[in-house]
């Protein structure tokens, strides 16, 4: 598939009808945008196919919408079920602009943080400094 083909079906996922209906639909669909379901974990990484697309700036742009929209600092502020805190390491990552899209490897998609500067500290003592330059 080339990286046209892969934003117009992205695009198309994310831009289609949220109305979910059928003698299948589930009742806990919850997050969408489009077709897209952020209650439902293991779509996670779909935003952040975009990087491997002809537009990869979507990524970006659909992160801070999913952040916007699907996480609230009340008690219900999730849209979905934090299974083993799925959900609260999916905000994290990619508020501080990172997200492993292959677990266990040491690779990161990125996107834009939502903090000027983040400061990781590592096992070995270490500090990896993530740091917003001029606009966000």
């Amino acid at each position: 598939m080339s990286k046209k083909e892969l934003e117009t079906r992205l695009d198309t996922l994310f831009t289609t009808s949220s109305q979910v209906d059928g003698e299948h639909a589930s009742g806990d669909i919850t997050g969408l945008i489009g077709q897209y379901a952020h209650g439902n974990e293991p779509s996670h990484g779909t935003a952040f196919l975009y990087a491997y697309s002809s537009e990869p700036w979507k990524t970006s742009a659909l992160t801070k919408k999913i952040l916007a929209c699907f996480y609230q600092n009340t008690p219900s502020g999730l849209c979905g079920n934090d299974d083993c805190g799925q959900m609260s390491a999916w905000y994290v990552l990619t508020s501080i602009g990172m997200y492993p899209m292959c677990p266990g490897s040491d690779e990161f998609i990125l996107t834009a943080p939502e903090f000027d500067k983040t400061v990781i500290n590592l096992a070995n003592g270490k500090k990896f400094t993530i740091k917003v330059k001029g606009d966000r």
